[in-house]
């Protein structure tokens, strides 16, 4: 091929170069594609909110900001505000004429969440709980409570008194449970620790609302804070008159040799007997003192040694006193037991019965026998055979109840609600989903009875003493 062939064919393929580099975009591709996008995607929590009922009252975890409503109405209990909501009973209060209490509980979780097993626990004090005390505490029953303040002075009458305010009668949301003689001196406490005592004019039966009162103890006010409705009523010794035969008032580290009273004493007191005079102003300011001899019922005046200690007291300060038989220290909680039954529905809280002398209770109801759920379960009887212990030793007895593993949250430690056959129904009519276990689905009631004793047999050592404890309920999300 010539030289100026070559050329020419050179340019030509130059050519078809340039024209297919031109056709083909200088590089692009095309490509397919399609889109398809899922927008407004939410995630949503629910709800897990546990509600009781007991008689009237509904309390609720979520009226506390922290779905945890640890609220008491006890004056001067610790607290935290995030978990002070609607005020939940004191299911427990007062003395027991028949030796036992028993109460029907109705919880139910108002979420829309579901939630496992219903759990109980004792309260305690670490952080970050808020409760009185750990565990059951015992001690010296010094007052005896009448109940809580509906009215003053009669039918219709105001529902609080302030300073200066007359008092001719105290009107109790519930009749007492003890007959008071005409001279007893009663208490009122109210929501900043101050007491008022208040002299019967008339003796009143067991059951009895209305308690009248005046001379010789005040007939007005005379605390600095209200006495309001709710505020707690107990029955005392009395309330100092003198001091040493003549004093009205004595400044701390003063030696005590007697002390003169404004109405005769209710009950003897036996020699050696401790008992205690708390100041009206402050309830947590007291001095224990210690009779020296036999002080017979009607008696005005108590032989003592003792002294006012590092705080002042003066006439109108309360005498506290209830004996301590058999020596040593309040121990009532190594005896006191508690039995949770389940039912159907609230009108089967009277199915329960318990017989106190041999600690059984039974339901006459047999369509959910055995329903113990919380204690020894009696086939026999449908009932328990035994409760679990509110002990107080350390550590506590395996078995009792702030000592069973089931579920622990923080230091509380809670005892599964979940052993009764009764547990297994959704509102008492339909059978759970096996898958469920035995919680509470949202909507759903879980029926109770509570039942609180003293073990059999009770002794003398027994009288006199209060315990005090917190429940505390919880349920979990499924």
């Amino acid at each position: 091929m010539s030289t100026k062939r070559l050329k020419q064919y050179s340019m030509l393929l130059l050519g078809i170069g340039v024209i297919a580099v031109s056709l083909s975009g200088a590089g692009t591709f095309a490509t397919f594609n399609a889109e398809v996008a899922n927008t407004n995607n939410t995630f949503a929590t629910g709800t897990l909110y546990l509600h009781q009922t007991h008689n009237s009252t509904t309390c609720t975890s979520e009226s506390a900001s922290s779905n945890a409503n640890w609220q008491t109405p006890q004056p001067g209990s610790p607290g935290s505000s995030a978990h002070f909501g609607d005020q939940c009973d004191i299911l427990f209060n007062g003395i027991s004429p028949v030796g036992y209490d028993q109460l029907g509980l109705n919880m139910k979780n108002a979420g829309t969440l579901n939630g496992t097993t219903l759990t109980v626990a004792e309260g305690n004090t670490a952080s970050p709980y808020f409760f009185a005390q750990t565990g059951c505490v015992s001690s010296q029953s010094w007052t005896s409570n009448l109940g809580t303040i509906d009215h003053f002075n009669g039918g219709g009458g105001p529902t609080t008194r302030s300073n200066g305010a007359s008092v001719t009668e105290i009107d109790l949301a519930s009749g007492i449970q003890t007959a008071l003689d005409s001279g007893a001196t009663i208490q009122v406490i109210n929501g900043e620790g101050q007491a008022e005592n208040f002299v019967l004019t008339a003796g009143e039966p067991i059951g009895a609302t209305a308690l009248p009162v005046g001379a010789p103890g005040p007939t007005t006010v005379t605390t600095a804070g209200d006495l309001d409705q709710g505020d707690y009523v107990n029955l005392t010794e009395g309330s100092v008159a003198t001091f040493n035969g003549s004093a009205t008032s004595e400044p701390a580290s003063t030696p005590i040799t007697s002390i003169q009273v404004v109405s005769p004493l209710q009950v003897a007191m036996y020699s050696g007997a401790q008992f205690r005079v708390v100041e009206a102003g402050d309830q947590t300011k007291y001095m224990t003192l210690t009779t020296t001899g036999v002080v017979s019922a009607g008696a005005t005046s108590i032989p003592v040694t003792g002294n006012t200690g590092s705080n002042s007291f003066a006439a109108g300060d309360s005498v506290e006193y209830s004996p301590v038989f058999g020596g040593g220290s309040p121990a009532i909680c190594d005896s006191l037991r508690l039995q949770i039954l389940e039912v159907a529905s609230p009108s089967d809280y009277s199915d329960i019965t318990f017989n106190p002398s041999t600690g059984v209770s039974s339901d006459s109801d047999s369509t959910f026998t055995p329903n113990c759920a919380l204690g020894t379960p009696d086939g026999g009887t449908g009932g328990c055979s035994d409760g679990v212990g509110l002990d107080s030793v350390s550590p506590p007895a395996a078995g009792y109840l702030h000592n069973i593993p089931t579920f622990t949250n923080g230091s509380l430690t809670f005892d599964d609600l979940s052993t009764a056959v009764g547990g297994n129904w959704d509102n008492g009519t339909n059978p759970r989903d096996p898958g469920n276990g035995l919680g509470m689905d949202a909507g759903t009631h879980r029926y109770i009875v509570l039942i609180l004793y003293l073990e059999p047999p009770t002794s003398n050592v027994d009288q006199g003493q209060i315990a005090t404890f917190d429940l505390v309920w919880h349920i979990n999300q499924s």
